[in-house]
């Protein structure tokens, strides 16, 4: 939920800016009622995780396309499907980066706040590395490291 919530920030951020909320007046309403039916059959099925994964399922049901189909036909005027393409490559990169700290960090014993300060550590450096290796090759990153860089210049004048 943490995820989806973080991967839309994005679409909302030109969806606020360009002041779009007539063309989804409705999708709060669907939402969720949406996730309260999906939460109360999930939660009677599988106990209290059936209540997030209805609130999971209700997100990638409603916001997840409505939310980018707006913002790209409205705003943008193109198609969503280098979007998407986007996406899938973002959450197989995060799926990945968990992979490896999950099998990593299950080497280390359980035990102790040593031990799990230890494995926070080398969870976040890590992710840090893998995640840097993953973007260091895109347009995108290098465009974001000449911005920190310009900043950095007018901060030290």
């Amino acid at each position: 939920s943490f995820y989806l919530m973080r991967m839309r920030n994005g679409t909302l951020i030109f969806r606020d800016a360009a002041g779009l909320y007539s063309h989804m007046k409705f999708m709060p309403i669907v939402e969720s009622v949406v996730n309260l039916v999906v939460s109360i059959v999930l939660c009677v099925l599988v106990g209290i995780n059936g209540i997030f994964l209805g609130t999971i399922i209700s997100t990638l049901v409603v916001p997840f396309w409505v939310e980018p189909f707006v913002v790209h036909k409205y705003y943008f005027k193109k198609s969503m499907k280098k979007f998407f393409i986007n996406y899938l490559i973002d959450f197989l990169i995060m799926l990945a980066v968990a992979f490896v700290c999950f099998v990593v960090c299950s080497l280390i014993p359980d035990g102790g706040i040593v031990n799990l300060m230890f494995k926070f550590v080398v969870c976040g450096a890590l992710c840090a590395v893998l995640l840097l290796i993953a973007y260091l090759p895109t347009k995108e990153f290098k465009n974001a490291l000449g911005v920190i860089k310009s900043f950095l210049k007018k901060s030290k004048k």
